[in-house]
C-alpha cells in the first residue's frame, strides 16, 4: 500500500508576486563585466587558495618579501665600489689588506640570488670574515693607535673620509649580514637544508681559515710593513684573536641556521 501524493496545491500570493516580477536590473560591477543577466564573476582561486596572480608575480616563500632585496643589493653594490676605491688608493708598495680580501667575498656572496646552489658556499666564510674584520679593527684602534695613524697617511686621508672608510671596510658588512640573515632566514636555511649535512658542516668550519690561510700566503709581513712595537705580539694576539672570532661566527650560524636546516635528519639518523 502506498499513500497517496498530496494534490498540488495552488500558488500563494507570494509565489505569484515572485514569478511576475521583473527581472532586477544589473549591478554596477555586473555590468561593467558585461553579464546582462546581473551575475557578478569573481576571478577564479588558484590551487593554492591565495587568489589570483597580482602582476604576473607569484607568492613567494617566507622571508623572500620583495622588500628585503634590498639588503643584498645594497651589500653588492657597496662590497665593489668600497673595494675599487681601496684597489686606487693603496700604493704600489702598501700590502692589501685582510679586510680589501674579504670585500671580494662579500661580493661573491651578495650578488648571488637566494635560490643559488653556490649561496651556502660563500655564505659561511662571508659570515666569518665580517666577524673577524671587525673584532681586528677593535683590537688595533685600542691597542696598536700607531698603525691607524700610519694607514691614514699613506693613503693622504682626511679624517671625514677616513672614518667613511672605517664604516664601509669594517662596520658595514657585519650589519648587513645580521640585516641579511634576519630578514632571509628561512631562505638560507633552506639552501643549507638542500645540501648534504656533513661535507657542508665541516665547510662551514673551515671555509674562512681556507680563506685567511691564502692571505697569509700573500701577505706573510703585513704588520712588519708597519712600525709597529713589538710586531710579532701583535701578529699572534691578531691571529688568535681571528681564530676567535671565527669560532664565535660558526657559533651564532650553527644556531641561527644550521641547527633548523639539519633537525629532521638529524631526527631520522642522517
Amino acid at each position: 500500500y502506498a499513500p497517496r501524493a498530496p494534490p498540488p496545491s495552488s500558488p500563494g500570493p507570494a509565489a505569484l508576486r515572485r514569478r511576475t516580477s521583473p527581472i532586477p536590473a544589473p549591478s554596477p560591477r555586473a555590468a561593467a563585466a558585461g553579464d546582462p543577466r546581473g551575475r557578478t564573476h569573481f576571478p577564479p582561486r588558484t590551487a593554492a587558495g591565495h587568489g589570483p596572480r597580482v602582476s604576473g608575480r607569484r607568492r613567494g616563500l617566507p622571508g623572500s618579501s620583495m622588500s628585503g632585496r634590498w639588503i643584498r643589493q645594497v651589500g653588492a653594490l657597496m662590497s665593489a665600489g668600497t673595494f675599487m676605491w681601496e684597489l686606487f688608493r693603496l700604493n704600489p708598495e702598501e700590502p692589501q689588506q685582510l679586510p680589501m680580501w674579504a670585500l671580494v667575498l662579500h661580493f661573491l656572496y651578495f650578488q648571488l640570488p637566494l635560490r643559488s646552489r653556490a649561496l651556502t658556499f660563500f655564505h659561511a666564510a662571508s659570515f666569518a670574515s665580517a666577524h673577524v674584520v671587525l673584532w681586528q679593527y677593535l683590537y688595533t684602534r685600542v691597542y696598536v693607535p700607531e698603525l691607524e695613524r700610519q694607514q691614514l697617511q699613506e693613503g693622504d686621508l682626511t679624517w671625514e673620509s677616513h672614518l667613511l672608510r672605517a664604516v664601509l671596510l669594517h662596520i658595514a658588512p657585519l650589519l648587513l649580514h645580521w640585516l641579511d640573515i634576519t630578514t632571509h632566514q628561512t631562505r638560507i636555511t633552506a639552501a643549507y637544508e638542500s645540501v648534504p649535512r656533513v661535507p657542508q658542516i665541516m665547510w662551514s668550519v673551515l671555509s674562512y681559515f681556507v680563506f685567511a690561510a691564502v692571505y697569509e700566503a700573500r701577505h706573510p709581513n703585513f704588520v712588519e710593513y708597519y712600525d709597529v712595537k713589538s710586531a710579532p705580539e701583535v701578529e699572534r694576539n691578531l691571529f688568535w684573536l681571528s681564530v676567535g672570532a671565527a669560532v664565535f661566527s660558526y657559533a651564532l650560524l650553527y644556531v641561527l641556521v644550521v641547527r633548523r636546516a639539519y633537525a629532521f635528519s638529524s631526527k631520522r639518523g642522517l
